[in-house]
């Protein structure tokens, strides 16, 4: 399951990720957030995927890349932010970063969102607000 919230005011995009994640459904979210009238590629991205069950091989990360780095080449977001709770979930979002087809866009792992937000430059009164929105998100 994936969810979205676009912050205008905070130049943000929170998703988050939920249960079992396939390469169609990561495929899908991506769309989907790029045909929101209000996505701006201008705009940072925090990926929250604690709660997520990755179901991918390392070939389907490999093509999810690709689809990244070919389709979404100017739709990508500048800054991207992953918020982490298992090893497997770092190992995998780790293939995709350390991946050279990935463009020149800055990617970075976390286990906390306050980590994420300070990486990301959110304002420190705004983290509450960001954790708030991740917690709403998830149910």
């Amino acid at each position: 399951m994936h969810k979205y919230k676009i912050l205008k005011d905070v130049e943000l995009v929170i998703q988050c990720y939920k249960d079992d994640i396939t390469l169609n459904d990561i495929k899908k979210s991506k769309i989907n957030l790029i045909k929101d009238i209000e996505f701006n590629p201008n705009f940072k991205l925090l990926i929250d995927i604690r709660k997520a069950r990755y179901k991918l091989t390392v070939k389907e990360i490999k093509e999810l890349v690709d689809f990244v780095s070919i389709k979404l080449k100017d739709k990508s977001l500048k800054r991207t932010a992953f918020i982490t709770r298992t090893p497997h979930q770092v190992a995998n979002t780790s293939i995709y970063i350390l991946n050279k087809n990935i463009g020149s866009g800055h990617y970075k792992i976390f286990s906390t969102i306050e980590g994420a937000c300070h990486w990301l430059g959110i304002d420190i009164n705004k983290i509450d607000v960001v954790s708030s929105i991740i917690n709403k998100l998830k149910i």
